[in-house]
């Protein structure tokens, strides 16, 4: 069977081509010893919010993490984001379909696990078909109305980084796929992104304690050694090299 692809397929498509075309990614495996958490949290670790949390405190201390270039219709722009606000996909349910919409956690280092977990909650429960992507695309046909009037946001957000820093969007981004993770398979996987930094979780590996990150970097907001320090300073926090970050982290 062929078939014309849904408004929703189409600018999934489309989204993507723009960030291949962009943004210049280069993959990263990242193993973290989780040895320290879990013996924090006595293997209940909840790693989606822990990551997000060790991604904004990540910040503090790499400046790379706070960068996303923008090839807009004046030039290249560098946007950067002080705040430590990280940006994270959600699954909505739309009438038994998924949804993927994205939120922003502010200040996530600030935050208890237990307060960014409520966010997680709460979002959840938002309507697609209220939220300003999903009003425009859900329900809609796809037709050079409904694409024309997509383009035209996407074109506006992605060449005005004003609205970035007006609405303090994260520059590094968590994905979490754990929810469909299978005991017995230990699957890595990169998510890109337009900031610096995509982070995406897929699997634990309990019998070895081991956290496997798939990482995709922009090579444009920098060089591989800051890319390589960075990425140690992520895996110091998440394994608790620096006792005064960790406590921070697991709070």
């Amino acid at each position: 069977m062929i078939r014309k692809l849904s408004l929703q397929e189409w600018f999934l498509i489309y989204q993507l081509q723009k960030i291949e075309n962009n943004h210049a990614h280069l993959p990263f495996i990242l193993k973290v010893d989780t040895s320290a958490l879990e013996c924090h949290f006595k293997e209940n670790v909840p790693y989606t919010t822990v990551l997000v949390k060790a991604a904004s405190l990540w910040q503090e201390g790499s400046p790379i993490t706070k960068k996303q270039v923008f090839n807009t219709i004046f030039g290249l722009r560098l946007y950067e984001n002080h705040t430590g606000n990280v940006n994270v996909p959600i699954l909505l349910d739309h009438e038994g379909t998924p949804y993927m919409s994205v939120m922003t956690i502010k200040n996530a280092k600030d935050k208890s696990l237990l307060e960014i977990q409520n966010e997680f909650s709460q979002y959840s429960k938002s309507n697609p078909k209220e939220l300003f992507i999903g009003s425009k695309m859900l329900g809609k046909k796809n037709n050079f109305f409904n694409r024309s009037r997509l383009k035209l946001v996407h074109f506006i957000v992605n060449n005005f980084p004003q609205i970035q820093e007006k609405y303090e969007v994260g520059t590094t981004s968590v994905s979490s796929l754990l929810k469909f993770s299978k005991p017995e398979v230990n699957l890595v996987t990169t998510a890109k992104g337009p900031g610096a930094f995509s982070l995406c979780v897929s699997s634990i590996d309990r019998v070895n304690n081991k956290l496997e990150l798939g990482i995709s970097w922009d090579h444009q907001t920098g060089d591989g050694h800051e890319a390589a320090k960075a990425c140690y300073q992520l895996a110091e926090i998440l394994q608790g090299q620096d006792s005064d970050l960790f406590k921070r982290l697991i709070t």
